[in-house]
């Protein structure tokens, strides 16, 4: 997830391969090998991946939508300023018509 979070989809992705590949060659038996040889450990592999795969693609979109609502408050933020700075003119110049 975290890599998703940083790296975006593939980031993710490429870490659930990696994961997948590491625990396959060092937790199942036989230890050392990337043969499956127990239905369980295939289902429980392929559940996994899935699921690893799905966290990716929620992370990749949450920081595709944080990304999208810096860029909004960032104009909003603009345009407040824009108004504030107008308005300040305009009292400034009411004031020194006075």
């Amino acid at each position: 997830m975290l890599a998703a979070l940083y790296g975006g989809l593939r980031a993710g992705a490429a870490a659930t391969v990696v994961s997948a590949v590491a625990a396959n060659y060092f937790l199942m038996e036989p230890v050392g090998s990337f043969f499956i040889f127990q239905a369980a450990d295939l289902l429980s592999s392929a559940i996994f991946l899935a699921n690893s795969v799905l966290v990716s693609w929620v992370a990749d979109r949450l920081r595709k939508a944080d990304a999208g609502l810096r860029r909004s408050e960032a104009a909003k933020r603009q345009e407040l300023e824009r108004l504030v700075a107008e308005r300040t003119a305009e009292l400034v110049r009411q004031v020194a018509e006075r």
